[in-house]
This record gives C-alpha cells, sequence and structure tokens, in this order.
C-alpha cells in the first residue's frame, strides 16, 4: 500500500504542476470544470485510502467518482473551442 500511495502521490504531483492537465483545466475552467478537477483528485486519494483500509465497496464508489469526473472532464467543452 507504500507503494500504491507513493505512485499515486507522484502522479498528482505531476499532473497538478505548473504545466500539468490538471492546472491547466483548473486555470482555464469554470466552476463545473474546476468541480470535476476537485472530484478526480479527491477520488484519486480515496482510493488509496480505502483500498489501504480495506473497505472495498468505497474503493469501487471512488474509482467510479473519478471515472466520471475524468469523464466530465474529457467531454466538455474547452474554453475558446466551439
Amino acid at each position: 500500500m507504500v507503494v500504491e500511495a507513493a505512485v499515486v502521490g507522484v502522479v498528482l504531483w505531476g499532473v497538478w504542476r505548473r504545466s500539468g492537465v490538471l492546472r491547466r483545466e483548473w486555470d482555464a475552467g469554470s466552476g463545473l470544470r474546476r468541480a470535476a478537477v476537485i472530484g478526480l483528485t479527491a477520488s484519486a486519494v480515496a482510493f488509496v485510502v480505502t483500498l489501504a483500509l480495506g473497505w472495498a465497496t468505497w474503493t469501487m464508489i471512488g474509482w467510479l467518482a473519478g471515472g466520471l469526473c475524468g469523464l466530465a472532464l474529457l467531454l466538455g467543452d474547452r474554453p475558446g473551442e466551439p
């Protein structure tokens, strides 16, 4: 679980750094896009925590919530694009 937490930490650092995907989405987004970015980040952390605690149902809920937030970001309109 420590290795998994470290991997998720490195991934989150990479997507939130200045040139990262989530940072760009946050800077260019409106309220709903920012909510999806927060949801995606929180679900990644919740996934690791609930997996470490052995809560299988909550782990799946966190995984599904992250997937829905990711889909909202992928399918949503980008600012400045038609």
